[in-house]
């Protein structure tokens, strides 16, 4: 799906590091909610992409993602279909308002 990468881009699974861009791939509600926690730091130094499947009937669908990032404080500021297949929105760290 993601295609050929571009010369010095790096493809790494499960990376803890700080990357320009994250694309995170979501199989499993359960699984979304437990790493999310670890998956906000990356937010902070990260272009965090959230991405799952349309049309699943386990709860996995974009109100779902939203809602828990919100409440890890995270804000999403894009949204897109990146095909018939998959949909992404992308996150960061709330900014504190003072």
């Amino acid at each position: 799906m993601i295609g050929e990468l571009p010369k010095g881009a790096v493809l790494e699974e499960d990376s803890r590091e700080a990357c320009p861009i994250t694309i995170w791939f979501l199989h499993d509600p359960g699984e979304y909610e437990a790493a999310l926690p670890s998956r906000r730091v990356l937010a902070a130094r990260s272009r965090l992409w959230i991405v799952w499947q349309k049309g699943r009937r386990d709860g996995l669908n974009g109100n779902f993602v939203r809602e828990r990032a919100l409440a890890m404080g995270l804000v999403d500021y894009k949204i897109c279909s990146l095909d018939g297949v998959w949909s992404g929105m992308v996150f960061t760290v709330k900014k504190a308002r003072g």
